[in-house]
């Protein structure tokens, strides 16, 4: 019979150009009736028929696997790698898609640059502040440290060393995205439950909230001191002000006591002899 699937002709002719067919290959045979194409099932063996159609093909490890359209980029990993939501706009960040952890090159070489920069300031401070902090315990420079001195010292080291481990997760990061500039939306699960990243997550939250601590301290003292210089001249201002309104008060009182001194030159009148004397 014509079209049914079956060649009977030796030239199979009898099953060439058939409406009701799916032709496999650009062969007369295999083929398979029309309607099992785009059916999210491989009949063919070369899965020509599931190809340009409206379903989704995940391909896992060899194995081909259909999916609908619906369900790529829904938050939920229907293919076993993953690739359903590593397609364009699945990935709905600022900062990262499907390719790229870091898409922007700019912010990439931000990174670096401040990861770097941070890394190698922090280290030449901490350096620094322990050479500084060694050098007063020799006997000719121990008097000459205060302890207020004492006290910036160590908080400047405690901020250089929350900065320094900040800049390390930073440094991390850059490298991390420099290295899955181009899959690593189907890296990312392995990525994040890594104990790498959640060794640079802790890494991040101690110098971050160390920095925080250390800030509130520097600033509260800062704060203190700004105040006790306002005090000052507030008190100051306060007795000066006392000085100015006595002032009227005092002169007053001397006055009372000291008439003579007070009351102005006075007017001595010239004695006359009496008329007719």
């Amino acid at each position: 019979m014509l079209c049914d699937g079956t060649s009977i002709c030796d030239n199979h002719t009898d099953e060439r150009g058939c409406s009701t067919r799916f032709y496999c290959t650009d062969k007369p045979t295999p083929n398979i009736p029309i309607e099992k194409k785009c059916n999210m099932q491989a009949d063919c063996d070369n899965g020509a028929d599931e190809e340009e159609c409206s379903h989704f093909t995940c391909k896992d490890e060899g194995t081909l696997h259909y999916i609908s359209r619906d369900a790529v980029c829904d938050g939920i990993e229907d293919c076993k790698s993953g690739i359903d939501e590593c397609q364009p706009g699945c990935v709905d960040s600022a900062f990262s898609d499907e390719k790229s952890m870091i898409t922007s090159k700019a912010i990439l070489t931000l990174s670096w640059i401040i990861s770097l920069g941070a890394m190698i300031g922090c280290t030449a401070v901490i350096v620094i502040t322990i050479r500084a902090a060694i050098t007063p315990l020799m006997p000719d420079n121990l008097a000459s440290t205060s302890t207020r001195t004492k006290v910036v010292s160590r908080l400047i080291f405690s901020l250089s060393i929350s900065d320094l481990l900040v800049g390390i997760y930073a440094f991390s990061i850059s490298i991390k995205a420099s290295q899955t500039d181009t899959d690593y939306c189907q890296v990312d699960r392995e990525w994040r439950s890594s104990s790498t990243c959640s060794t640079l997550g802790a890494i991040m939250i101690i110098g971050s909230e160390q920095s925080v601590f250390t800030m509130v301290i520097i600033a509260s003292q800062r704060l203190y001191s700004v105040t006790r210089f306002v005090m000052f001249f507030f008190q100051k201002g306060i007795l000066l002000l006392r000085v100015l309104t006595n002032v009227p008060s005092n002169f007053s009182r001397v006055c009372a006591n000291t008439p003579t001194h007070c009351a102005g030159p006075r007017t001595t009148v010239p004695n006359h002899p009496p008329i007719g004397g």
